[in-house]
C-alpha cells in the first residue's frame, strides 16, 4: 500500500472550515494537491497552548 492521499480543498475552504483567526493564517495561497506522497510535507491544523487553532 502506497499511502498517497489528496488535499482537494482550496485555502479559503480550509480557513473557513477550521475558523482560523490568526493573522499569519489569513493570506496563504496553498493550492489543492491531488497526489501527496508519504514523504512530502503538508500543512496541519492543531491547537496551541492558548487554545487557538494554528496551521503548521
Amino acid at each position: 500500500m502506497c499511502g498517497r492521499f489528496p488535499h482537494h480543498l482550496p485555502w479559503s475552504e480550509v480557513h473557513r472550515l477550521y475558523r482560523l483567526t490568526l493573522d499569519q493564517d489569513r493570506g496563504r495561497n496553498t493550492e489543492p494537491r491531488y497526489n501527496i506522497a508519504p514523504t512530502q510535507n503538508v500543512l496541519f491544523v492543531h491547537h496551541d497552548k492558548e487554545g487557538n487553532q494554528v496551521v503548521e
